[in-house]
Parts: structure tokens; C-alpha cells; sequence
């Protein structure tokens, strides 16, 4: 961990940080380096579970991010718990990307986490089923509570959260005609009807 921060630091932009802390990214440590430097970074290390738990126990930006790429996904099963710690947009993209949505069970924990009460849990979960829905990941049982969920989220006083659900509405609208046709009967008089009428371009 020490050897990773040495090398993080020479990589720091203050620029950059001072940046993520003015949109509202707030940790004890913000360095500001790029994501793609990170994941070089990470290349080197993994995988590495045990690095990557204590990597993410730290309130520090690009410690929490190479945790996320540096956990192999099929031995993951602390999900729940690393949930509760994203506070803010850029870290739940960067859980999904790298290792929620290649986890075992992924779709299991993308609905339980769309009907959470905690904001980035819920954002969490929708950005989590655009990943998935992007690898042609099908619903099942979890159809009409996914849409419920999204209902309720558009709701919501959250523009991320709104956006969250919106985009994952997208994606699953883009697998096949059948979901498109569904999408814009369910939200045919929703305010944000006219983004999702590109559906009727799927083939």
C-alpha cells in the first residue's frame, strides 16, 4: 500500500483535484490522477483481493478506484458492503465498470440495490444494470419490479438518480424491439418520453 501511494503522488494533479472536490467529490485524499493512469497502475497489482480490501478501507480517492480494479470479480462477495461506501457518481461508474458488473450474481445485487433508500446505492444499482443490460443481460423474474424501481427514480428529487434510471432504461430498450415497444407504452406520458423515442430505430 505504501509502494502504491509513493507512486500515485508522483502522479498527483492538484489542478484535477481541486477540480473533483468543487463537483462535490469529498474524500480525506484526493490526488487527482487521471483514471487511465490508474488502471496502468493497477495492471501491476492484480489481481490482489487482500490489496484491494485494504485499499478500499481507505477514504482516499484512487485507493478506493484501484481497489475496484485490482479485486478479482469471481472470488468478490463483499459487494453490500463496498456499496455502503460510494458517495458520489464517479465511484459507483467506476465499481460497475471495473468490478460489480463481473461479479457472480451481479443481477442479483442490481435489483436488490435499485429498491435501497440509500441515494448512491439506488444510483449504484441502475448504473450496474446499464452494464449489465450492455452485455445483454435479460430480467426474468425481475422485470416489473425493475420498472417500478425506474418509476419511482424518475420521481425523485435526484437528477443523478433520474439519469441513472433513465440510461438504464436505454439500454435495456436497445436490446430488441419487444423491450422498446414495452418502454414507450410504460412512459408514454412521462415527461422524458421524447429521449427514449430512438427505440423505435432498433431492429
Amino acid at each position: 500500500m505504501n509502494e502504491i501511494k509513493k507512486i500515485l503522488y508522483r502522479f498527483r494533479d492538484g489542478v484535477k483535484a481541486a477540480s473533483l472536490r468543487e463537483k462535490g467529490i469529498h474524500y480525506a485524499v484526493i490526488l487527482g490522477v487521471p483514471i487511465t493512469t490508474l488502471r496502468s497502475i493497477a495492471d501491476r497489482y492484480f489481481p490482489n483481493d487482500a490489496l484491494a480490501e485494504q485499499l478500499w478501507s481507505a477514504d482516499h480517492r484512487e485507493l478506493k478506484i484501484l481497489a475496484t480494479m485490482i479485486h478479482r470479480p469471481d472470488t468478490f462477495s463483499c459487494a453490500d458492503t463496498w456499496v455502503k461506501g460510494i458517495q458520489n457518481l464517479e465511484l459507483a461508474e467506476q465499481s460497475c465498470l471495473n468490478l460489480f458488473s463481473k461479479m457472480p450474481g451481479a443481477g442479483h445485487f442490481a435489483a436488490k440495490w435499485v429498491q435501497s433508500p440509500v441515494l448512491y446505492t439506488r444510483i449504484a444499482g441502475f448504473i450496474l444494470y446499464t452494464r449489465l443490460f450492455m452485455a445483454n443481460y435479460q430480467l426474468g423474474d425481475d422485470y416489473e419490479p425493475y420498472f417500478h424501481a425506474v418509476f419511482d427514480a424518475v420521481g425523485s428529487d435526484s437528477l443523478l438518480l433520474k439519469q441513472a434510471a433513465i440510461s438504464s432504461l436505454k439500454r435495456l430498450g436497445s436490446q430488441s424491439v419487444i423491450y422498446s415497444k414495452d418502454i414507450l407504452a410504460r412512459f408514454q406520458s412521462t415527461p422524458f418520453y421524447d429521449e427514449l423515442y430512438d427505440f423505435s430505430q432498433v431492429t
